[in-house]
């Protein structure tokens, strides 16, 4: 399969832009509720202001126990990853230049943050 940093259109994986007549999609926002589940429903990272200058974390546990990925933003990649432990779930956040998250323990800015959430907040 060939690697691209776009997501593509249903059903053109084989054929590529050759797809649907010459018609088939390398870049597709249909394809892209994948994406936006895994970060909101999963990772927990909502936008609450345009380019994530404002977010709210609030992970969705979904009966994993652990998860871990990084959203890109015009300023840098928002890294996130949580597991449980018990009653309790330890995440770990980084927060790029300029960027805020709203979480259970107030405002965090720019850094590396460490927190805990209570599983039956």
């Amino acid at each position: 399969m060939t690697e691209t940093p776009t997501i593509w259109e249903a059903g053109i994986h084989a054929e590529g832009k050759k797809a649907f007549r010459e018609s088939g999609s390398l870049c597709n926002g249909f394809a892209t509720p994948p994406v936006d589940f895994i970060q909101t429903s999963i990772l927990g990272i909502y936008p609450l202001k345009a380019g994530f200058k404002e977010f709210k974390v609030a992970p969705v546990f979904c009966g994993l126990e652990f998860a871990d990925g990084s959203i890109p933003t015009p300023d840098g990649d928002i890294q996130i990853s949580w597991k449980q432990s018990s009653q309790i779930i330890e995440v770990s956040l980084t927060i790029p230049n300029n960027l805020i998250a709203i979480t259970a323990h107030g405002e965090l800015s720019t850094g590396f943050h460490e927190f805990k959430i209570n599983k039956t907040v």
